[in-house]
């Protein structure tokens, strides 16, 4: 005797389907331990006022944040500029600009 069709027989075929997309996709995944109640609470309610779920907002950041150069590749690119005014320059236009009053 056979059992009747159901929601379970749909499961199988679906989680495989998702789980051969997340391995072509090569999905990875972050947890983020010891997130003081403070930042949870704001993350949360920004996530809300964007109409996203808290997950696709910390990922939106995460994204945002990676695409920036850090900050060291701008030291970097700012130091092998050449021209603009020395330390010494700098120091004495502030000075003449503090003394006129």
């Amino acid at each position: 005797m056979t059992r009747p069709f159901g929601p379970r027989d749909l499961m199988t075929p679906i989680l495989g389907v998702a789980h051969l997309i997340a391995m072509l996709l090569v999905v990875k995944t972050i947890q983020i331990r010891n997130v003081p109640d403070p930042v949870h609470a704001a993350l949360r309610s920004r996530a809300a006022a964007a109409g996203v779920s808290l997950s696709d907002y910390a990922l939106s950041e995460l994204e945002r944040v990676a695409d920036r150069p850090p900050v060291s590749d701008l030291l970097r690119r700012a130091r092998s500029r050449a021209g603009g005014a020395s330390t010494g320059d700098i120091v004495a236009a502030v000075r003449s600009g503090r003394d006129r009053d």
